[in-house]
């Protein structure tokens, strides 16, 4: 997801902050500011990832979101793309209290079906 993929940004031995991984990547939704985020979840790799995947792991999700709220973008493509209900991650709601945007993308989202 969004915010998520800016962790790969640190490189390195990045694996030292995975016990602080939630607020690390917070931080991250802070100092890295995209104008647009787009996600492409036309496959989908659903467990195991990210280096563990196997073909049986991914799945069709024929979506590609966009948005200008990378928290409300990654909110949205949790519950829906990844399909792991409304028990979001601790980092969405980090970001949200440090303004890096708003996990409530009701009325905020427009599905375009082609």
């Amino acid at each position: 997801m969004g915010i998520k993929n800016f962790y790969g940004l640190l490189g390195g031995t990045r694996n030292q902050f995975h016990q602080d991984i939630h607020n690390i990547v917070s931080d991250l939704s802070m100092m890295i500011k995209p104008t647009l985020t787009i996600l492409d979840g036309t496959n989908v790799l659903m467990e195991n990832g990210p280096t563990g995947g196997d073909p049986s792991n991914v799945k069709k999700g024929d979506a590609i979101l966009a948005g200008v709220d990378p928290v409300a973008l990654d909110t949205y493509a949790f519950e829906h793309i990844l399909e792991r209900g409304k028990d979001w991650p601790r980092y969405l709601y980090m970001a949200e209290e440090k303004g890096s945007g708003r996990m409530d993308y009701s009325g905020r989202v427009k599905e375009i079906v082609g």
